[in-house]
C-alpha cells in the first residue's frame, strides 16, 4: 500500500515593505499577510506609524514596526533578527527599494533565501535621476547576492532581466483584485465623472488629465474630475487647476481607506500615467465593471486591449485624452460594453487568490530553486 505523501513544507516568511507613501505594493503585501498569515509564521517589516502598519495591525498580522531613518543601515540588523526569530527556512521577501538595500546583508546573515519582488521600473518611476539609478544599483546588488527576483507584470519582468544579470531566477505573478458580486451601476444624472487613483507624483500624470478636462469639447464641458490620493505634487495640480480656471470642477479627495464607494458616483476612470507596472487601482476598477481610459505604458498596455477592454492612449498627451473621455460621454452604451469586458479580463484573469496561491507555492519552492535541486515554480 502507498503510504499518503506528507503534505508540502509551509516555509516562515518574513515580508519586508519600509515605505512611508501608501501604494501598490502595500496592497499586495496587505493581501499577501492576510491570506498567509493562518498558514505560516509570517512577520511583515513596516515603517512605524506608516498606513500599512495600520492596515496590518487592524488584521491581526504580526508586524516589526521600524523606527529608524531609511538610511539608517541598523535596520539591516533589525530584519536579520526578525528572521531568526522565525525559525529555520525562513524567505526574506523585499518589496521596494529600501526594503530591498538592507534585506540584502540580513537575508545573507540569516542564511535566509532572499526574493525581490518588483513592482515598477525605478528609473521610470522615480523623477530624480540619481536616486532612479541609485535603486536599479540596489537590483544589481542583489542580483550578485543570489537573489530571486518576481515580477508584477511582463513588462516588469522584462526590465528586471535587462537590468540583472539572473534572469534565471526570474518567476512573473500578476497582481490580483477581489472580484465584486456584481458591477457598478453607471450613473445616469450628470456631470460626467471622471474618477482617478494613485499617489499624486508627476508619474501619475494627474497634469495630463488636467490639461485634458480644461481643453476638451462640448461632451467635457460641464465634467468633473475626482482625484483619490496623496502626495508631493499636490500642490502644485491645486495650482494648475486654478491656473486652467477648473477649481470647482476637480475635488481632491485625499487618501481613500475604500476606494469603492467612488466607483459607484463615477462614469469612468482614468490613469494616465508615464510608467506602469500593473497598478491595483486599475485592476480593481476593472473589476467593478468601471470603463478605464489609460496610458499605452507598461502592465496597462499588456493588459487592455484598446476599444474593447479599455481606451488606450498615448502618455501626455492631453488632446488625446480629452477625446477618449469624449467619445465614452458622448456614447454610453459602449461604455458600459467597455466596462463590462474589462471586467470579464480582471475576473479570468487577475483574481487576487490567484496571486496568492502562486506567491506561496514561490515561498516554499524557493529555497530548492536557488540551490539547483528544483526546477522553479511555475
Amino acid at each position: 500500500m502507498t503510504e499518503p505523501s506528507s503534505p508540502p513544507e509551509r516555509r516562515p516568511v518574513l515580508i519586508v515593505c519600509i515605505s512611508k507613501r501608501f501604494g501598490g505594493s502595500d496592497v499586495r503585501v496587505i493581501e499577501l499577510a492576510e491570506a498567509m498569515a493562518g498558514e505560516r509564521p509570517l512577520t511583515v517589516a513596516v515603517f512605524a506609524g506608516s498606513k500599512l502598519e495600520e492596515r496590518l495591525d487592524a488584521l491581526g498580522v504580526d508586524t516589526l514596526p521600524i523606527e529608524r531613518a531609511r538610511s539608517d543601515g541598523r535596520i539591516s540588523l533589525d530584519l536579520r533578527q526578525a528572521a531568526r526569530r522565525l525559525g529555520p527556512g525562513v524567505v526574506v521577501d523585499a518589496h521596494n527599494p529600501q526594503s530591498q538595500l538592507w534585506s540584502t546583508p540580513a537575508a545573507s546573515a540569516a542564511g535566509a533565501p532572499l526574493l525581490f519582488t518588483v513592482h515598477s521600473e525605478y528609473r521610470q518611476e522615480h523623477e530624480d535621476r540619481r536616486r532612479s539609478i541609485g535603486y536599479e544599483a540596489v537590483l544589481r546588488l542583489g542580483a550578485l547576492a543570489g537573489a530571486t527576483f518576481l515580477a508584477v507584470s511582463p513588462s516588469v519582468r522584462d526590465y528586471v532581466a535587462r537590468l540583472t544579470p539572473a534572469p534565471r531566477r526570474l518567476a512573473t505573478i500578476a497582481n490580483g483584485v477581489g472580484i465584486p458580486d456584481r458591477p457598478v451601476d453607471p450613473p445616469d444624472e450628470a456631470p460626467f465623472t471622471i474618477l482617478t487613483a494613485g499617489r499624486l507624483e508627476p508619474i501619475k500624470g494627474h497634469a495630463t488629465l488636467l490639461e485634458a478636462l480644461a481643453s476638451g469639447g462640448p461632451g467635457l464641458a460641464d465634467a468633473r474630475v475626482r482625484i483619490a490620493g496623496e502626495g508631493r505634487a499636490h500642490d502644485a495640480l491645486e495650482a494648475q487647476a486654478a491656473r486652467l480656471g477648473i477649481t470647482d470642477r476637480v475635488d481632491f479627495l485625499g487618501f481613500c481607506e475604500d476606494v469603492s464607494a467612488e466607483y459607484e458616483r463615477a462614469h469612468v476612470f482614468c490613469m494616465p500615467s508615464l510608467s506602469e507596472g500593473l497598478p491595483y487601482a486599475l485592476l480593481e476598477a476593472c473589476a467593478a465593471g468601471l470603463p478605464s481610459v489609460v496610458s499605452a505604458v507598461g502592465g496597462m498596455r499588456e493588459l487592455l486591449t484598446d476599444g474593447e477592454t479599455g481606451v488606450l492612449v498615448p502618455p501626455s498627451e492631453p488632446a488625446a485624452l480629452a477625446a477618449a473621455l469624449e467619445r465614452l460621454a458622448a456614447d454610453r452604451a459602449q461604455s458600459r460594453r467597455i466596462g463590462l469586458a474589462g471586467r470579464a479580463l480582471v475576473e479570468a484573469r487577475h483574481d487576487v487568490r490567484v496571486t496568492v496561491a502562486q506567491t506561496a507555492q514561490l515561498y516554499d519552492a524557493l529555497e530548492s530553486w536557488v540551490t539547483g535541486t528544483g526546477g522553479p515554480p511555475p
